[in-house]
Formats: structure tokens, sequence, C-alpha cells
């Protein structure tokens, strides 16, 4: 029988449906293939996507006509008419371009890791949305650039008029020559700094006025070993509207810049690109002060609070 070749359902890599339309195809398709591997024939592959089906749904899969049948195809169709949309015809509309674009407009554009998010967002909607004709490569141009913050979208405008001083203002970029180029804004304007936090420990912390955040991430907060305030949380929205929570807060942490110690209220981070993010309040808190160079360096200077010192290191 299916059940003593195929994978039981429990199984960690027995297919797995999770009710949602866009995802029986696939489910299926993972079926078929495990099936081919087996050597199984058209009915026994049903028999074996029958007893993968959600408990729920087993009695009506199990009614169709075709699943009593010897045919893989007619059993496949006749399942999709359950679940509308998933023929894929209606996978994704213009709203939910509109939706993504909105949300992430909204959220400053920090680090290459929340860019990354957003563009692979948008190009599983508009590759979509294209394959059905439903968008021109001028809209999607357009549509991406709405997405960005506005702060982000000006300084990406900027770069791109130095780049290309004779594209004429009306013409649509390229979304590659968009994606490359906002990848070189972001890795000129997030700056980092040598920091020591407790225990001797040195990171690398990168410097955002765009962001309204101090945060570390978690396995430094191990090293740190110090008690964290874990009804001090914080929900981060990405671009894909996904939310995380952060694990908590570390009251008054005393990290050395240089020689001078600075105190900082930051939240804790499970899965983020970066060590350590000094955002708004601790620039807003040290008076920074960035100065840039024809070369490219730059420094930036602090006012440490507690002692009123000024330092400027290079970034």
């Amino acid at each position: 029988t299916p059940s003593k070749l195929m994978p039981g359902r429990s199984h960690h890599s027995a297919p797995k449906f999770n009710g949602k339309p866009w995802s029986l195809k696939r489910f299926l398709n993972e079926v078929r293939e495990l099936g081919k591997e087996r050597s199984l024939s058209e009915h026994q592959t049903i028999l074996a996507a029958l007893s993968y089906a959600p408990l729920e749904d087993y009695e009506l899969w199990k009614s169709l006509g075709s699943a009593s049948g010897q045919q893989w195809e007619p059993f496949v169709a006749e399942l999709c008419t359950l679940y509308p949309g998933s023929d894929g015809d209606r996978k994704y509309n213009r709203e939910n371009l509109d939706a993504l674009t909105c949300s992430s407009a909204l959220v400053p554009m920090t680090d290459h890791l929340q860019f990354g998010e957003y563009y692979r967002s948008f190009l599983t909607i508009t590759t979509f949305l294209k394959s059905k004709n439903r968008i021109s490569d001028q809209e999607c141009s357009s549509k991406f650039l709405e997405g960005l913050h506005y702060r982000f979208r000006a300084e990406l405008g900027d770069y791109l008029r130095i780049k290309e001083p004779s594209h004429h203002i009306d013409d649509p970029w390229a979304l590659t020559t968009l994606y490359k180029s906002a990848l070189f804004v972001l890795s000129n304007h997030l700056r980092c700094i040598k920091v020591e936090i407790p225990g001797g420990h040195v990171v690398d912390a990168i410097l955002d006025d765009g962001s309204q955040i101090v945060m570390l991430r978690a396995d430094f907060w191990h090293k740190v070993g110090r008690a964290l305030w874990t009804d001090h949380l914080l929900v981060m929205e990405s671009a894909n509207q996904s939310t995380n929570d952060t694990q908590g807060l570390l009251p008054d942490l005393p990290i050395k810049v240089g020689d001078h110690t600075f105190y900082i209220q930051a939240q804790v981070v499970e899965s983020v690109s970066y060590e350590m993010l000094l955002g708004r309040p601790f620039l807003t808190l040290c008076q920074a002060n960035t100065h840039h160079f024809k070369n490219g360096d730059a420094h930036i200077t602090l006012i440490n609070p507690n002692t009123q010192a000024t330092i400027t290191i290079p970034t």
C-alpha cells in the first residue's frame, strides 16, 4: 500500500497542505514526485494524496469521483475546483501590490535585510502580474519607487540624477537599475563604528538616523549576561507586513566608544544581520554630527551627555 512506501503524514518529509488555495498545486506536485520516485501507479498516488489531506477535508476529498479512479490529472482537476484560486490565475492582484507598497513606504529603510524583504515580496507579486499581462514594466518601476520611504526615495533619486544626468525625467528607470542603485545608497549612508559592550566584547554598530530604535543582537546579549526586561517589548513590522517582537529591553547598558562610556536603552532582537544598531535615540542623545569628505570617508562627532566631552571617530 502507499502508506508503506510514502512518508507517514506526521513525518517531517511528508507533503503538507495548509488549506490555502495557492499552495494546493505545490502540494500535489510534491505528492506526484514522491510517487514517481517510489514507482507508484497513478491510483496509488491518488491514495497517497488522500492520506495527506487535512483531517477536516479528508471525507470531502475521498468522496470525489476521481478519487477512486486510475488517472492522476482528473483527480487534480476535480480537487482544484474545491479551492477557487488554486489554478493560480488569481493568485495576486493589484490590490496586493498596493497594500505592499503602501505599508512599506511607511517604514524608514534601514538596512539591506529590510530592503531585500521588500524587493522579494515586490518581485513575487509583480512577476505573477506580468505573466498575466496585468502590469507593464513602466508601472513596475513606478510602483517599486512608491514602496520606498520618502526619505530613502529622495536619496535614491539624487543618486540616480548624478549617476545618469542625461536620463529624461519622464522615462522610467529599469527595475534592475533601481535595485542596484538602492543597494549602493544603502551601503553608503549606513556607517559603522566599533563599540565595546560589557565583558570586553567589541561589536560593529550601525549608525542609522532613519531608525527609531537602539538594538543589540541576541547572541551578544548572551555574552553580556545582563538581566532582560521582558515586559518592555516592541513590535517591529517588516516590508512584507510580517511582524516580529523584540525579546526585551536592556536598560542603561554601558557601551564604550573610544575611551568614553555611554548608557543606552537597547532592545534585544533574535535574528538580524547586524550586531548592534544605534538609531536616532542614541544619535540625538549624543548630538551626533557627521562630516563627509570627497574621497568617500566620513567622521562622526559625538558629545558625551554625562561628561560633555566631544569625540570624533571615523566611520
